[in-house]
């Protein structure tokens, strides 16, 4: 049985509450777990962040809103950290394409596009192709239509904003 000294041991990580340094364990996991549930309102996003932290670490009730802060400050810097990647040393923007006539579902299409992206943070392109000739040369036959950084994601419907955002994540490498 490996005790705390041992290589494998996990390792706390030092995490800055109400001007504090604690150390604690599993920061990274919670924050990667809280970022695939997205989209999530705020007040969501601090309720799963501690609620997760807390499987891992103690912190008394009394400072709840001191680590339900700490940790939304934390996420964020991570989500932009994972917004700043870049592929072969250049930074890559994100380009999105909804395509579509102008009918209801190509506008819900966009909108959902457009809260995900501010849900998750997300700096992205985002234009509306509306010209049925461009939106066949583009591949997609049936509308409305979801291109992602060249790739089609969705023909023909309007997908739930958990794919949407899955799809982003995808194509920021994460």
């Amino acid at each position: 049985m490996g005790g705390c000294c041992e290589p494998r041991s996990p390792r706390p990580k030092m995490f800055s509450v109400g001007g504090n340094n604690i150390g604690v364990f599993g920061l990274d996991e919670v924050i990667r777990e809280v970022a695939d549930l997205e989209p999530l309102t705020e007040d969501r996003r601090i309720s799963e962040l501690l609620s997760r932290f807390r499987r891992r670490n103690y912190f008394p009730d009394s400072a709840r809103d001191k680590y339900g802060e700490a940790l939304l400050a934390e996420y964020k810097k991570h989500i932009s950290e994972i917004k700043k990647e870049s592929v072969g040393g250049s930074e890559r923007r994100m380009e999105i394409k909804v395509l579509g006539p102008g009918c209801k579902n190509c506008k819900t299409l966009e909108s959902a596009v457009l809260r995900v992206l501010e849900e998750m943070g997300v700096e992205a392109s985002v234009e509306k192709v509306e010209n049925p000739r461009k939106i066949v040369e583009l591949g997609v036959m049936m509308t409305p239509g979801l291109i992602i950084n060249g790739k089609i994601k969705s023909t023909g419907k309007v997908p739930k904003p958990e794919e949407i955002s899955k799809w982003i994540r995808e194509e920021m490498g994460k």
